[in-house]
């Protein structure tokens, strides 16, 4: 086995293998005719796959006259878009279908690949790496990371992720006056006589306060 492990789908694959012991021995297509049954059934050949979506983008595309012209530039001129193309009214940017900035289907992908049961409420990573793999526009992480973080389902179920908040710890309350003290600096003020930092002693028991002026490079014993 010289395959690189890649895709977070090969990985949870390995990781169930790992529980067994097993080995692995290589069938040809032509002799593993259990596992190709269903992709040589000639009757699948007829079957053709129809997204609504595509018809209704082209509808939105064929009245953006901004738009129409970009492609009509892009189909006279190839040299000067060589990363562009133009299939059957759409454009492909890499391969991938693009879409304008301010086209209204990209809320309608963004709920495809995030929200539908396809998309499984995903994180920001796993839904943009499914849209890009398929689509591209510009600014699309900064969308997916935005619609992500606003949607309501996942800021509703999905758990913390984080450590778990440590528990806070009171100081036990002094007996005396002046028997506990906190302190604090405030810095960054105006100088007056080469003094810019004011250092707060405060007695927790009393809160009584002491205030006193400290040059700029103040150390422990000044």
């Amino acid at each position: 086995m010289t395959q690189v492990i890649q895709t977070p789908e090969q990985q949870f694959y390995l990781a169930k293998l790992l529980g067994y012991s097993y080995e692995i021995v290589y069938k040809p297509g032509a002799q593993n005719r259990v596992a190709d049954a269903l992709s040589r059934v000639h009757c699948l050949l007829i079957t053709v796959p129809h997204l609504d979506f595509i018809d209704k983008f082209k509808a939105q595309l064929a009245t953006d006259e901004d738009f129409q012209q970009w492609m009509t530039q892009v189909q006279l001129q190839p040299e000067e878009f060589p990363h562009y193309q133009i299939r059957d009214g759409l454009a492909f940017f890499k391969g991938k279908l693009f879409l304008p900035t301010h086209s209204s289907f990209k809320q309608v992908l963004l709920e495809e690949f995030h929200a539908s049961p396809l998309g499984g409420h995903s994180g920001i990573h796993r839904t943009y790496g499914r849209l890009q793999e398929n689509v591209f526009w510009f600014g699309m992480r900064k969308d997916v990371v935005e619609f992500v973080k606003n949607c309501s389902v996942c800021q509703q179920t999905k758990p913390a992720n984080h450590s778990p908040y440590g528990l806070l710890q009171p100081l036990p309350i002094p007996d005396r006056v002046w028997e506990d003290i906190s302190l604090d600096f405030i810095v960054g003020l105006p100088s007056f006589q080469t003094c810019t930092v004011i250092l707060v002693v405060v007695d927790r028991l009393s809160k009584a306060a002491h205030f006193g002026m400290l040059p700029t490079q103040f150390t422990a014993v000044k």
